[in-house]
């Protein structure tokens, strides 16, 4: 019992965070305190374990050396060495869930979701009673959503609040009480959408991974996902059928400052069979491409893990207006490759066979695979998906093949 308890603290605490500036650099206190107490859970229950020790000791070794080599690979800085700690620690975090394993880290990680959820539901509730700095939700300043409030609950931005909140419903769906599992699905996908962030673009890919037929399931989940992308990566300005405007729309101010726009993010259009399209493209396409390009360019051990802002640097301007060359990835797959390069990403790779040797997965239901679906249109736009909260939802999936600890 006391290391479901913990496990569930470590979970909630890993989800909302908690921004600390120590020695001019920001730590998330919220992470750190994550990993104590679910090491701290572990330990408690080490005696009792059944973990295939064999294989999850070296599967842990060579997913460390995922992040350790790239670092060593590049040189030390306070972000590398930050950066590659974070992804030690994060493999260790799933390894913990692993050890407790079975029904008691379940039901303890779907508790914690649950207080997540009904805690960003008090929390938009009382918002209108409560200080600015305490508030559910962040006023939109994008153009097309300008003035509306964006749900951000208990975590610090929308971006992460919506994938937190996809994340619970995967979490709760191994509750046996059908109720709950609806109470939390509908919270998960309202408080998702209300964030207005990627996790909204996500939720047509969940619901059509929902239909009953394979046949028209999957076409309709590769339709939603094409969309998500178009959206994320394109801004649109002028759409017209046959000669008749359907949208038309302005560049935000800032596009023409300098002459940024027209020189790093032109504007293009796209005609056929009466349809023309005229927009250009946006930061989270360049960041996309960026990352191929430069994992093209660093292709052996990537440019070190937390680098990619400065090493692959593109200049555009985000949805607020603002120009500059340097962020992060936003995207799973080109800041992967390009930070850790074709080493860390084998490495990661051959952790992971050699580590599923010893686990199978427990058999998924439509739900829990609607929000991988979910979860995967996040990653197009998410600078941070493999996260504590998603790694933890893997773990809670995966049950023991062999029975052993020698």
């Amino acid at each position: 019992m006391p290391s479901q308890v913990l496990i569930g603290v470590a979970w909630f605490v890993g989800t909302i965070g908690v921004a600390y500036s120590a020695f001019g650099h920001p730590v998330n206190l919220g992470f750190a305190g994550a990993i104590a107490f679910g090491f701290l859970a572990a330990c408690m229950n080490w005696r009792g374990l059944a973990l295939p020790v064999r294989l999850i000791l070296p599967a842990l070794g060579l997913g460390m050396l995922a992040f350790v080599i790239p670092a060593l690979g590049q040189g030390f800085s306070f972000r590398t060495c930050s950066s590659a700690a974070r992804g030690c620690l994060a493999l260790a975090w799933f390894t913990s869930i692993l050890a407790l394993g079975g029904a008691r880290a379940r039901s303890a990680l779907g508790w914690a979701a649950m207080a997540l959820l009904i805690g960003n539901l008090i929390l938009a509730l009382s918002s209108p009673l409560l200080g600015g700095h305490f508030s559910a939700f962040e006023q939109v300043q994008h153009e097309y959503t300008a003035g509306l409030p964006r749900f951000r609950g208990l975590a610090n931005t929308p971006a992460p609040a919506g994938v937190w909140a996809l994340v619970s419903i995967g979490l709760l769906e191994a509750f046996p009480r059908s109720k709950l599992r609806w109470v939390s699905r509908a919270l998960g996908l309202v408080e998702a959408c209300a964030t207005l962030s990627i996790a909204l673009l996500a939720v047509p890919a969940l619901l059509a991974a929902l239909l009953p037929k394979r046949w028209l399931r999957w076409p309709c989940v590769a339709c939603a996902v094409v969309f998500a992308a178009g959206v994320l990566y394109f801004q649109p300005l002028g759409v017209s059928v046959a000669g008749h405007a359907l949208v038309n729309s302005r560049e935000l101010p800032q596009y023409w400052s300098g002459g940024l726009g027209p020189e790093f993010m032109p504007q293009v259009t796209f005609g056929a069979a009466g349809l023309s399209v005229t927009g250009h493209v946006t930061a989270y396409g360049k960041l996309a491409l960026r990352g191929l390009t430069c994992f093209t360019e660093h292709a052996l051990v990537g440019v070190g893990p937390g680098r990619f802002r400065e090493e692959c640097r593109v200049m555009a301007m985000n949805t607020f207006g603002e120009w500059t060359d340097q962020r992060d990835s936003h995207n799973q797959l080109g800041g992967l490759l390009s930070e850790l390069g074709l080493a860390g990403v084998g490495l990661l790779a051959s952790a992971w066979v050699v580590g599923r040797r010893g686990y199978r997965f427990e058999v998924l239901n439509t739900w829990q695979r609607a929000v991988w679906v979910g979860l995967f249109v996040c990653s197009l736009g998410s600078e941070a998906l493999l996260t504590l909260p998603v790694l933890a939802l893997l773990a809670s999936q995966l049950a023991p093949r062999i029975r052993t600890t020698a």
